[in-house]
C-alpha cells in the first residue's frame, strides 16, 4: 500500500523506501511467476531447452522463482527469530505466517501433548502454503471481476433487447 500511495500522491509514505521497494520487487516478481505459470504448461520443455529465445525466457522464470525463494526465506526467517526473541507472556500478531511458524510447538493455542512425535513446518513448506495463499487471492478476485464484466455485458444486451421489444409492442 505505501508503494502505491508513493506513485499516486505527491507526499512520500513514512515507510522507509528500502522496504517498499523490496515489497514492490517481491510483487512485481510474483505477477511475473504467475504470467510465467502459462508458459511451462503451453510449451514442452525440448523447446524450452533447445529454442534459443524460450530458453532464455524459460531461464528468467527460474530467476524470479530463485528471487521469491529467496525473500520468502528471509521473511520467515526473521520472523522465526522475532517469535524466538518474544516473552512467551507477550502475544504474537495473529497472521498467516505467525500461524504456520508456530503451529505444533508451545506457542500454538492448540497445542497438546499427544506422546507422538510432531513437528512443526518447515521453511520450504511455509514458503509453498504462502505461495498458494498469493495465487488464490489472485485467482479469486480476478475470476470475480471477469464474472462481473461477463454479467454486466449479457445483462446490457438483455435490457437493450427488452427496450427494444416493449417500444415495438407498445408505440406501434
Amino acid at each position: 500500500m505505501a508503494a502505491y500511495f508513493s506513485t499516486i500522491s505527491n507526499e512520500k509514505s513514512g515507510y522507509h523506501p528500502k522496504r517498499v521497494e523490496g515489497s514492490v520487487k517481491l510483487v512485481q516478481a510474483i505477477r511475473k511467476l504467475h504470467r510465467g505459470y502459462v508458459f511451462f504448461f503451453l510449451i514442452p520443455s525440448f523447446l524450452r531447452r533447445y529454442v534459443p529465445f524460450l530458453k532464455t525466457m524459460s531461464d528468467d522464470i527460474f530467476q524470479t522463482m530463485d528471487f521469491i525463494n529467496q525473500k520468502l526465506n528471509t521473511i520467515i526467517k526473521t520472523r522465526r527469530k522475532e517469535i524466538e526473541d518474544a516473552s512467551l507472556d507477550e502475544p504474537l500478531p495473529h497472521d498467516m505466517l505467525t500461524s504456520m511458524i508456530i503451529k505444533n510447538t508451545f506457542r500454538d493455542v492448540n497445542y497438546f501433548e499427544t506422546g507422538e512425535a510432531s513437528r512443526f513446518m518447515t521453511n520450504s513448506e511455509i514458503r509453498v502454503n504462502l505461495l498458494d495463499g498469493f495465487y488464490s487471492g489472485t485467482y479469486k478476485v480476478n475470476f470475480f471481476f471477469i464474472f462481473l464484466d461477463k454479467f454486466y455485458a449479457l445483462f446490457y444486451k438483455f435490457i437493450e433487447s427488452s427496450k427494444f421489444n416493449i417500444n415495438t409492442i407498445c408505440f406501434t
